[in-house]
């Protein structure tokens, strides 16, 4: 067996509607977070998180897949399908999409599999040893060294992303593995954390001593508190934390 600790917070920010999700839970693969953020009027993006999220929880509670790859890769084609199919068939949901974020944690090894902009951070020793790099049109400028992470966060073009689940009939998926010790920690958030401050002080934030409660907590504190004083319009915030025990 494996000891963690859990925690998450959503907050709606200074939206009209929080179209982020979370959720958890046990598999016969192991212990999985997911966090989506929505995207699409009329509701669609609400519509398309709470839905890929329910499935793929769902999908691999229920998986005969014999290790835990393929059971999250299909999980994941799942729920794109199923979003894609409901957008077809009600107009007014047409174009919704969401980014998906899963954390799949064993005994033996954790699972990354990621869609789009919201992230993936693993740490140890305060140090990050993995983040996922998001699916966004200013990124790949940053890939290609046009542009630094910090310009990337300011640009007007940082919401435009690249690839979502939900928004065509298949979904390209980016699959990590790697091993875990006692004392990591995994972060999950939307772009609602992750785009409102300086990388360096979100590290910070989520580097601290402090049980997973508490780091949500702040954090969600600590980003209403940044996007209040610029105006209040700042998006929807999602953090999930797993510390290993």
């Amino acid at each position: 067996m494996f000891s963690y600790q859990f925690a998450a917070q959503t907050h709606i920010g200074g939206r009209r509607e929080n179209q982020d999700s979370y959720g958890s839970g046990m598999t016969p693969y192991g212990f999985v977070v997911t966090v989506c953020d929505g995207m699409g009027g009329a509701a669609g993006g609400k519509r398309a998180a709470e839905t890929a999220v329910s499935l793929i929880i769902r999908d691999l509670r229920t998986s005969h897949h014999a290790t835990p790859e393929p059971a999250l890769i299909a999980a994941i084609e799942a729920a794109n399908q199923a979003i894609f199919q409901i957008s077809r068939l009600k107009t007014h949901l047409h174009g919704m999409g969401t980014t998906v974020t899963v954390l799949l944690v064993n005994k033996e090894a954790v699972y990354i599999a990621h869609v789009g902009d919201s992230r993936v951070y693993h740490l140890r020793n305060q140090q990050v040893l993995f983040r996922t790099f998001d699916h966004s049109a200013v990124f790949e400028r940053v890939l290609m060294g046009q542009m630094t992470e910090e310009e990337a966060r300011l640009s007007p073009e940082s919401n435009i992303i690249l690839r979502a689940v939900g928004v065509d009939a298949s979904v390209d998926i980016d699959l990590h593995q790697s091993v875990w010790l006692p004392g990591d920690r995994f972060v999950l958030c939307t772009d609602g954390v992750s785009g409102i401050m300086p990388e360096p002080e979100l590290l910070r934030q989520i580097s601290q001593p402090k049980i997973p409660a508490r780091i949500a907590d702040e954090l969600t504190e600590h980003v209403n508190h940044i996007g209040f004083a610029q105006g209040g319009r700042h998006d929807n915030l999602t953090i999930a934390v797993v510390d290993m025990g």
